[in-house]
């Protein structure tokens, strides 16, 4: 009795639909044991499972009859051929239902069936590569990187398992193996699109654009629909300058996926290096629609809005930017410079100051303090903060140097602020790029006029359309007490569109130009309110 619950709850396990042929074939089977006429009940089994290779309970009756006869060893070997069967079964059902459970975005529950699919077969190179992509997705890179391996392991031709692979690497920065896993994929799918991508952004990442542009032609010629694959291209066409052909890309990619954030983010950078300050400022706020809480569209809106002159609204982005990520430092530091340049020199120290309690080895925190603290009179403070930047290498150091010497001009400290122009000089003069401006001022601060206006007007040689090459050679004359130079510059200065007018009245280096009566003219012609001195009029 008690073997024959056993057998029946074996025989409940089987829940599966069979051929019809076979299912006539077992009934007889059925009635055959249940007469008690085990031999020609097995006969039966035996053609019903050759109709139904994967007939459970055609293994199981069998296996009953046989243990009937007493034959335990062969009822155990057709025993664990049914079993396999169902295992078989169930091992197909829960990997089919793990798929469908990663495109559902359940990814625990994804790889809950991919590890029970391994445990019944622990060479399914297809589970460990689907367990592996789930993985990835919860964030579990160590797992899906074993995973990758394992599947390569019982399949050295799995090119998708390579792909997969080759992508996490790359994430991962380890570029030569990435390029080297989706090698292989290539060559032994040289039809996997993804493959062909992957390689596109590896070679992107590793400044091979030619390369990457290449590879990406073949991905859109296998598949005309890829958006990522015209998203990567437009991508690398930017680093080569293809800005044109870049922004068609792009705006492919948006097509054919219009919700794409990333694309609109890089087409908004391409229109704007375009001159196309409109469509850029269109597609940055599509993609803040789009995803109202991401930091690099709005960080870049207010990069934008800031070039444009709108101070307040490119401060709002600012603000949001790092609201959305406190990790942004640089959108702190931008919000800093707007506030320096309206004027509001407590809030550009306050944003400062914030940035340095973020990062205590933040350099151009301490530099952009110091410029304000120096602004305001501040120069102790802004000599300590000037020396900080110089002591954690802040990018262009020899600016720093050069504002350092201001400051200590300001405090009476003549010979350290000569030595720091000299310093300054020294480090443009070793430079592979001359900044000319700052040659310019230092050589003005150590007494050395000619080569000062030399120098300014090899900035303004180079570069004829840019208003401040005029402002600062109106600084350098107005120091010199040439007034009439120092105004015709200004002039041109202001004709070509110089914007930072805030600061035009504040700015000390022209004071030798502010009580003139030209200087008042020249700020009613351009609607400049004037705050200079008008002793000219008495």
């Amino acid at each position: 009795m008690k073997k024959s619950a056993i057998f029946s709850a074996i025989l409940l396990i089987a829940s599966i639909s069979y051929a019809q042929k076979a299912e006539k074939i077992l009934k007889k089977a059925s009635k055959h044991n249940q007469k008690g006429s085990y031999y020609s009940s097995i006969k039966y089994c035996e053609k019903a499972i050759l109709k139904d290779p994967s007939y459970a309970e055609a293994y199981f009756i069998k296996a009953n009859n046989l243990f009937a006869l007493e034959d335990y060893t062969a009822a155990i070997e057709v025993y664990d051929q049914g079993i396999k069967t169902i295992t078989e079964k169930t091992m197909k059902q829960l990997y089919k239902r793990g798929i469908e459970k990663y495109f559902g975005e359940d990814y625990y529950g994804a790889i809950e069936d991919f590890s029970e699919v391994l445990e019944i077969n622990p060479q399914h190179s297809e589970a460990y590569n689907y367990r592996g992509i789930a993985s990835e997705k919860v964030g579990d890179i160590q797992g899906a990187m074993a995973d990758y391996n394992a599947a390569i392991q019982f399949n050295v031709n799995f090119a998708e398992a390579y792909n997969n692979r080759g992508k996490l690497q790359n994430e991962l920065k380890h570029y030569v193996g990435a390029l080297s896993d989706v090698s292989v994929a290539i060559e032994l799918d040289p039809y996997c699109e993804g493959a062909f991508v992957n390689s596109g952004l590896i070679k992107t990442e590793i400044g091979d654009y030619k390369g990457a542009i290449q590879d990406l032609n073949m991905a859109i010629e296998l598949n005309s629909e890829n958006c990522d694959a015209y998203f990567l291209r437009g991508n690398a066409k930017t680093k080569v300058n293809e800005l044109e052909e870049a922004n068609i890309d792009l705006t492919r990619a948006i097509y054919l996926f219009p919700k794409y954030e990333k694309a609109l983010i890089n087409r908004g950078l391409v229109r704007f290096a375009l001159k196309d300050n409109q469509g850029a400022i269109a597609d940055l706020t599509k993609a803040i629609e789009i995803n109202p809480e991401g930091e690099e569209a709005y960080f870049n809106r207010g990069k934008i809005l800031k070039v444009m002159g709108k101070s307040f609204e490119a401060m709002a982005d600012f603000t949001n930017a790092f609201e959305y990520n406190n990790a942004n430092i640089t959108a702190v530091l931008h919000r800093a410079d707007i506030k320096r340049n309206i004027l509001d020199y407590g809030g550009a120290i306050k944003d400062c100051n914030l940035a340095i309690s973020l990062d205590k080895n933040n350099a151009t925190a301490y530099f952009m303090k110091g410029y304000v603290e120096n602004k305001v009179g501040d120069y102790a403070s802004a000599v300590e903060d000037y020396s900080m930047a110089i002591n954690l290498n802040e990018n262009n150091t020899y600016r720093v140097f050069h504002y350092r010497g201001r400051a200590k001009m300001n405090l009476g400290d003549h010979v350290g602020a000569n030595a720091d122009f000299q310093t300054t000089i020294a480090m443009i003069k070793n430079a592979n790029k001359k900044d000319f401006t700052m040659f310019a001022y230092s050589n003005q601060f150590i007494g050395n006029d000619e080569e000062a206006v030399k120098s300014m007007n090899e900035e303004i040689a180079s570069f004829p359309f840019n208003p401040w090459g005029y402002y600062d050679m109106a600084c350098i004359q107005s120091l010199q007490n040439n007034q009439a130079a120092a105004i015709e510059n200004l002039e041109m200065a202001l004709s070509n569109g110089f914007s930072a007018k805030t600061e035009l009245n504040g700015d000390v280096d022209l004071q030798n130009v502010k009580h003139t009566k030209e200087y008042y003219e020249l700020m009613l012609k351009y609607n400049i309110e004037n705050t200079g001195n008008l002793s000219f009029l008495e």
